[in-house]
């Protein structure tokens, strides 16, 4: 991994997680002698960790959800001129002084119209209006524009009913972006917004910050295909699609580095190959079996671990290492465990690689539509539907299934949220307010709005 000039901006435009990023002391030790990290102090770690990656050129049009790594300077007024905000009549505003339904002004109408587009050379004298379009140049002489239906056509002129002050209805030069001011900062995710603002500043090309590549590699002798005939013991690897779709949702680019065995050579081989990525994600291998041995492999690798477990649930195994040119991250196999380590770890980590300026989930408050009993001594995420109260409006978070093991994958189908349950706290009770990171826009149903 390339890292550009190492940047710790403070995260501006949402929450950095008070209780996401919380925990307590840790409790003993994990495998390999190894003590699994609180939450906060894994999150701080992987975070810590990385920095953004060089910037590269790119076709403006191919930027969207890009990142700018420099500012842009606006190279003109937009908009370039004076024009009209309105459909209407050209006046000067002097004419209309004392204008009113008792004592209406008349001017007379001039014959040509001011279109939008090249401005043609004409101009409004004392006692004169012409009719012209939104978007027109304003000609010489007039200061403000009539709305059209505030006027009525006499012939060959047009009667006022009402006073126009200097400016009205006139955008002025300048008034969207002044030449020579910053249109776009560095640090700006690109949206289609900003895309057409690039092209307001005469871009082609944008300097943004490099996306990642990313590996994802599944472990494990018992990992099948989609369509390899099924028998007891195994399982399929839903694991790599899932991620892979995760990431490409957001834009990443990835490599499938497939299945390696449980067998060091594939795995080192493998390993390796995705080394050659920015990041790698692997899933399985990491737990305390006999045969979970790939931090060994990692090692072997020269793949430094930074930690090895942390006190959550699910997830608890999870592995975070660096090598000399990008960031590994050993999830656990079970479906939920890797998903829910991709959202609190993974995507964190791409973001502040990609330049972002918000790396963590937005969170909210809620109450809980549930009681859930459970074991002290982790920090728990449970997946939840976000709903709104029929008493009151507010949010209500359900559990998408009442099976909430780490290996239900089905469990995070239609997940809009990570509820958060403290390390020390014994039981969610129904009603009670609990922190939710959205991973997804719950949306609505209906347009409620008038």
């Amino acid at each position: 991994m390339d890292p550009g000039p190492r940047r710790n901006r403070p995260d501006d435009c949402c929450d950095a997680s008070r209780e996401y990023r919380a925990g307590g002391s840790s409790p003993g030790r994990g495998s390999h002698g190894v003590k699994p990290l609180p939450l906060k102090e894994a999150v701080s770690t992987v975070v810590d960790s990385v920095a953004p990656l060089a910037a590269v050129s790119v076709p403006r049009d191919e930027a969207l959800g890009m990142v700018l790594a420099e500012d842009i300077i606006a190279p003109e007024n937009v908009p370039i001129s004076e024009n009209s905000a309105m459909d209407g009549f050209a006046v000067r505003s002097s004419d209309l002084r004392n204008a009113s339904v008792d004592s209406p002004r008349e001017l007379d109408l001039l014959p040509e119209m001011i279109a939008a587009g090249p401005a043609p050379n004409l101009a409004i004298g004392a006692g004169t209006t012409r009719r012209i379009m939104t978007g027109a140049v304003i000609p010489s002489g007039c200061d403000a524009v009539v709305p059209v239906e505030k006027a009525e056509v006499l012939g060959d002129t047009v009667r006022f009913t009402a006073p126009a002050a200097p400016g009205e209805h006139i955008r002025p030069a300048g008034g969207d972006i002044e030449e020579g001011s910053v249109a776009l900062e560095k640090g700006t995710l690109l949206d289609p917004a900003s895309i057409g603002v690039a092209v307001l500043c005469k871009r082609t090309r944008l300097s943004v910050v490099r996306r990642p590549r990313v590996a994802v590699l599944t472990t494990g002798d018992e990992v099948i295909g989609a369509e390899e005939p099924m028998e007891a013991g195994l399982v399929r690897n839903s694991n790599s699609p899932a991620l892979i779709a995760r990431l490409r949702e957001e834009g990443y680019e990835t490599v499938d580095l497939g299945v390696a065995r449980d067998e060091t050579r594939d795995l080192l081989e493998k390993i390796t190959r995705g080394m050659e990525s920015d990041v790698l994600i692997t899933t399985g291998g990491v737990s305390k079996g006999e045969r979970d041995y790939l931090r060994e492999v990692f090692e072997s690798a020269g793949i430094k671990l930074k930690f090895a477990g942390v006190r959550v649930k699910p997830g608890k195994p999870i592995v975070f290492g660096l090598f000399s040119e990008g960031v590994v991250f050993g999830l656990p196999g079970n479906p939920v465990s890797a998903l829910t380590g991709y959202e609190l770890f993974v995507r964190p980590a791409l973001r502040k690689i990609s330049g972002h300026r918000c790396l963590f989930p937005r969170q909210i408050v809620v109450r809980s539509g549930f009681d859930f009993p459970r074991k002290t001594g982790r920090s728990e995420f449970l997946r939840v539907r976000l709903r709104g109260s029929e008493e009151d409006g507010s949010w209500v978070a359900e559990l998408t299934s009442p099976r909430q093991g780490s290996q239900v994958l089905s469990s995070f189908v239609g997940a809009e949220a990570l509820l958060y349950i403290e390390p020390d706290k014994k039981e969610i009770r129904a009603g009670e307010e609990v922190l939710c990171l959205l991973i997804r826009d719950p949306g609505a149903t209906d347009f409620s709005l008038s």
